[in-house]
């Protein structure tokens, strides 16, 4: 679409004419140039004409080139949203809805699609074969190694570096955990130095968590909270609540292991109380079943009244 085009069609669904939105700015003839695509705004004029029309124009200059950049921006951001969520059902639904869209039948975004289809299959239908088989025609088609490789990787989307992520899972399910730990450890490396930038900044909390999960497997527990630490201090440095739940339902699992309840009993509650906090029902249903599998309910991680506000919240959303 372009900058200029994007604008425009802004500022029609605004009402707004070209000397409202100049008034103060800059000259009328100046906003026909721009949605001309014959000139390009300066950061503070693109700012000054954002607010004027109520919208960070900054935040979908990754989508102009779409046919249709704020719808992209709020599918991608609902798909995101829902994956946190582990909400599957909703994920397929709205997956099958939009991956016949002219935007997403296209690079990049083409591959978000096929990444839900492969954690659909994966994760809700527990159909690894056909998962691992999506994953490696993605490989395939983008031209990648199927064996992560830093120096393959330097010139490669986001979009499709997570499919390793998916094959790092795959590898975890299939109880192949060394081969699962060498493929988020090589993640992990590649990511760590760019986990500042928004395009790498969900995967290699992903790829973190993941990792943690594997060496809980493995009983590396020293390991677990060694990576826990530095990516909660990563989180709240950035004010990335969603998945704190989940890495301090992690850590509490390792201190049980390790002997240490108290702390156990500690981390537990704090990850349920943001699970019930944000109504992450899913992220309850989870943390659950890890509660019960440790035997931690028996053991008293958490206490009646927090035990009972999670059940609320999970009868309450059923």
């Amino acid at each position: 679409m372009g900058l200029g085009r994007f604008m425009r069609s802004v500022r029609e669904s605004r009402n707004l004419t070209m000397e409202e939105v100049s008034k103060g700015i800059c000259t009328k003839k100046y906003i026909y140039l721009i949605e001309k695509d014959k000139r390009i705004p300066s950061v503070s004029i693109l700012k000054m004409l954002g607010k004027k029309m109520e919208i960070d124009f900054f935040e979908y200059l990754a989508y102009i080139d779409c046919f249709d950049p704020i719808k992209v921006r709020n599918v991608l951001s609902e798909f995101t949203k829902l994956r946190k969520m582990n909400a599957y059902d909703q994920l397929e639904k709205l997956n099958n809805e939009i991956k016949m869209d002219m935007d997403f039948i296209t690079e990049p975004w083409k591959y978000e699609v096929e990444y839900n289809t492969v954690m659909i299959y994966l994760l809700k239908y527990n159909n690894y074969r056909k998962a691992l088989t999506l994953i490696y025609s993605v490989f395939e088609k983008g031209s990648i190694s199927k064996e992560f490789s830093e120096h393959d990787l330097k010139n490669v989307s986001g979009s499709l570096i997570q499919f390793y992520n998916l094959l790092g899972i795959y590898w975890k399910h299939m109880g192949e955990y060394q081969k699962s730990i060498s493929l988020f450890q090589k993640m992990y490396n590649f990511l760590i130095s760019k986990r500042n930038l928004i395009e790498y900044r969900d995967i290699y909390i992903n790829v973190t968590l993941n990792l943690m999960q594997v060496y809980f497997m493995t009983f590396e527990y020293v390991s677990i909270n060694e990576l826990s630490k530095e990516l909660l201090e990563f989180q709240i440095k950035n004010v990335i609540i969603d998945r704190l739940s989940v890495n301090y339902a992690i850590q509490a699992a390792s201190y049980y292991k390790l002997g240490e309840k108290t702390k156990a009993i500690q981390m537990f509650q704090k990850s349920m109380y943001l699970c019930i906090a944000f109504e992450q029902r899913m992220l309850i249903e989870s943390i659950l079943k890890e509660i019960n599998s440790l035997n931690l309910v028996k053991s008293e991680v958490y206490d009646v009244n927090l035990k009972k506000e999670s059940r609320k919240l999970l009868n309450h959303s059923s």
